[in-house]
């Protein structure tokens, strides 16, 4: 057997919603009529009998088979036990689809995901989605919302028209594991999830986060060739204690991964302050990382720290501003200072922008970051391999592994790669909206980087901002600003040239920090 389905079967016949999640489950089970023949183990959780639910799935050209016996013993249950299922029946299984009754899909919507798992190394990967929120309906990688056809047959048309060559980070169902990896994580473990329903995807990521090896800093992704719609229909939401249900789930979540699998969650889903906090509260001594913000480290006088918000400073970059662990892909843990660089840096790409990013490399992932945000984006550098897609994508491989191909693939599509040297750039007088210097001015002599400053001013709109990162003491500050002036350039808001204690700092070099500039023309 190559692919199983697994499908907790749940309709709340006494709920107000009951007809509209009858049809829904119509829709679920025609779409996947025009599927090629796959077997869908059905966990049978309530509102028919095996009998009933038996007769009802015969109107269907499916294969399925049931487990359970009408009574709703939650999500963490079912699918623990259909994993148990296929071991025990179907262990030579490939790959195993975790589908729910309010899914629509278009045919053989798993043929490019299963592709996506043979030609990577991942575990698990999920297709793009179509949803419902807010009274709008939205797409994964979309910002914009849209109007949803009413027909299960335009729904499909629709979405095969949005599927797009193209991979991101990002988990949602439905999902398509490895069954071999699956087996390996022991998923949903029952002994630790206890509750009904929450936090059993968390386990799932934790499980393959600690598989794949925490030094890959690893997370789950979207690939976009696949769409499928998943609107919640929120039968589970009406489901009593469900607060009680979430709370012994965590209980055996914290438990099962401890305060480092919290500490995990909060990297995998950034944008989530709950797992932060969580790992804070589970710190045996919460005061420790404290005392080590007042130890006395690169600075003479101790209270020399400094904090501001202001993306508008020009300034040496601070341990407390905002960072940006993935641009497109992880960002090595080797570049200190690009966490810091990009997080500043992406305030200033905004999505009507014509950008340029100057001295660009080829690996570095800004370039892939602006071309996800800016409107149009052209990137240089004097490397001869950036006009080259082959030597860039060998590049990436060599040095992030076989995943970072996919990555990278749509955005160097989406953007005009050039082999330019600074000083003498092909664009037309004031072309540019913004330009984006990150950590190249330093390697410049004196002569040169007036030069640069001087041509970049010219292809920059006025009022444009130049966004700048150098390390420091490989350039000197002060002469930096005083060719930026000399350029025809001046320093926008305010500029601080004082060294805080709390500034970032590697031993790199014999020593360096890394400051910030804010011009503008």
């Amino acid at each position: 057997m190559d692919t199983i389905y697994m499908l907790p079967f749940f309709l709340n016949k006494n709920g107000s919603d009951f007809i509209y999640d009858l049809k829904m489950s119509n829709d679920f089970f025609k779409s996947l009529e025009n599927c090629d023949y796959k077997l869908i183990l059905i966990y049978n959780q309530g509102c028919f009998t095996n009998e009933e639910l038996d007769y009802y799935l015969s109107n269907y050209n499916i294969k399925f088979k049931i487990l359970g016996n009408g009574i709703n013993e939650g999500i963490t249950f079912s699918r623990h036990s259909m994993i148990n299922f296929i071991k025990e029946n179907y262990n030579d299984t490939k790959y195993v689809a975790e589908v729910h009754l309010d899914m629509i899909f278009t045919p053989n919507w798993d043929k490019p995901l299963i592709y996506f798992l043979e030609k990577t190394k991942e575990p698990i990967v999920s297709p793009r989605i179509v949803y419902y929120e807010d009274n709008e309906y939205k797409a994964t990688g979309k910002k914009e919302s849209f109007t949803f056809p009413e027909g299960l047959d335009d729904k499909v048309k629709f979405m095969e028209s949005i599927c797009e060559n193209r991979v991101d980070y990002g988990f949602v169902h439905p999902v398509i594991h490895r069954f071999n990896a699956l087996k390996k994580i022991n998923a949903y473990d029952i002994n630790f999830l206890t509750g009904k329903q929450g936090y059993e995807d968390d386990s799932i990521i934790l499980g393959y986060n600690y598989y794949m090896g925490t030094k890959e800093n690893w997370a789950p992704k979207i690939y976009y060739k696949s769409c499928v719609y998943h609107k919640t229909i929120g039968q589970r939401n009406k489901l009593k204690e469900l607060n009680e249900d979430f709370e012994k789930n965590l209980i055996g979540l914290k438990t099962q991964y401890g305060a480092y699998g919290q500490k995990e969650l909060s990297r995998i889903y950034s944008n989530n302050e709950s797992f932060k906090l969580n790992y804070e509260t589970m710190l045996v001594d919460r005061d420790a990382a404290l005392r080590l913000e007042d130890i006395k480290i690169y600075s003479d006088d101790v209270n020399n720290n400094y904090k501001s918000l202001d993306n508008y400073e020009s300034r040496y970059i601070l341990r407390t501003d905002n960072i940006m662990y993935k641009s497109i892909f992880d960002i090595p843990k080797e570049w200190w200072s690009r966490f810091y660089e990009y997080g500043w840096a992406s305030n200033f790409a905004k999505e009507e922008d014509v950008v340029l990013d100057a001295g660009c490399g080829i690996i570095h992932p800004f370039k892939y970051y602006l071309a996800s945000i800016c409107s149009e984006v052209h990137a240089v550098d004097l490397d001869k391999r950036i006009t080259s897609k082959e030597e860039v994508l060998l590049e990436h491989k060599s040095c992030f592994g076989e995943d970072s191909e996919y990555l990278v693939m749509e955005y160097l599509d989406q953007m005009t790669l050039k082999n330019e040297n600074l000083a003498s750039l092909s664009y037309d007088d004031e072309t540019f909206d913004k330009i984006f210097c990150i950590s190249v001015l330093h390697l410049l002599s004196e002569v040169s980087l007036l030069s640069v400053l001087t041509e970049i001013r010219r292809v920059l709109k006025n009022k444009g901002l130049l966004v700048i990162t150098v390390d420091v003491p490989t350039i000197d500050i002060e002469k930096l600003v005083e060719s930026i002036y000399e350029a025809g350039l001046v320093i926008k808001n305010n500029l601080y040239l004082t060294r805080y204690n709390n500034s970032i700092y590697s031993d790199l070099f014999d020593g360096l920090y890394c400051f910030r500039l804010l011009v503008t023309k």
